[in-house]
């Protein structure tokens, strides 16, 4: 969960793919988001990793921040024909992101309490999220990360490319552990850049796999939006600047 990418860099997939209920037609029929939503999940996620109270606990709070009752409404467009929409725009950023991140935040939060039970300073394990955005992920991403607990997020986006009210929603949250990165370039120079840090960080940090360093040819202006890099004047290059904001975070970083 809290690892990020796998160590030969690809995503993570479940061991197995478990089986469905016999009766999930009729057992999952009436049931509403959050009911359904703890079942499918109870399939993946064994009690002694996560106590059941524990994990209704987790999704009620995930899908209190949705406007809509029923979370993802299923509105019936043509009844005779069996047409039907599933809505997905009532998270707190309208994105159908919001569905996964506001989830996944409280489930990061859940885990970092747990594991830092007991520690103070430098003993307590932070988690540090990096993105490049084109609008909708990144403003999603910070809903889902803002406020909690030894968590902080650093989304890149392309200065002038994304609509206002994906910059606004952006850049308009002054959670401490928000900070948001506007570049000189495309939304494919995010990219580069982010995946330039990370790797800069996986040859410094002990632990990571080595992998070859590519320097980008041109350095990308950058600057930041509702936070401050004093300290890090001295950073030229987006990719130089995002790896100091990992390495100054805190002591543990997970990627």
């Amino acid at each position: 969960m809290l690892k990020g990418l796998a160590s030969d860099g690809g995503l993570f997939i479940p061991e197995e793919i478990p089986s469905l209920p016999s009766n999930w037609e009729s057992k999952w029929k009436n049931l509403s988001f959050l009911e359904l939503s703890f079942e499918i999940l109870t399939l993946y996620i064994s009690p002694s990793e996560i106590p059941p109270s524990d994990l209704r606990e987790v999704i009620n709070r995930s899908y209190s921040t949705f406007r809509a009752p029923e979370t993802t409404p299923l509105v019936t467009l043509n009844e005779k024909e069996n047409l039907h929409l599933l809505e997905l725009f009532h998270g707190p950023t309208f994105a159908f992101k919001d569905v996964a991140l506001q989830l996944l935040g409280n489930l990061f939060e859940y885990f970092l309490v747990r594991r830092n039970k007991g520690k103070t300073g430098t003993e307590r394990h932070h988690l540090t999220v990096v993105g490049a955005t084109s609008g909708d992920t990144g403003s999603a991403a910070i809903y889902g990360l803002r406020g909690k607990k030894d968590v902080s997020v650093f989304i890149l986006y392309p200065k002038g490319r994304v609509s206002s009210v994906q910059e606004a929603q952006m850049t308009t949250v002054l959670d401490t552990n928000v900070h948001n990165l506007a570049v000189e370039g495309t939304f494919d120079d995010c990219q580069v850049s982010l995946s330039l840090s990370i790797i800069s960080y996986q040859l410094k940090v002990p632990g990571y796999c080595q992998s070859p360093l590519r320097r980008p040819s041109n350095q990308l202006h950058i600057e930041s939006s509702c936070c401050k890099f004093d300290q890090l004047g001295s950073y030229i290059g987006t990719n130089d600047l995002l790896f100091s904001c990992l390495l100054h975070s805190r002591q543990k970083c997970f990627l």
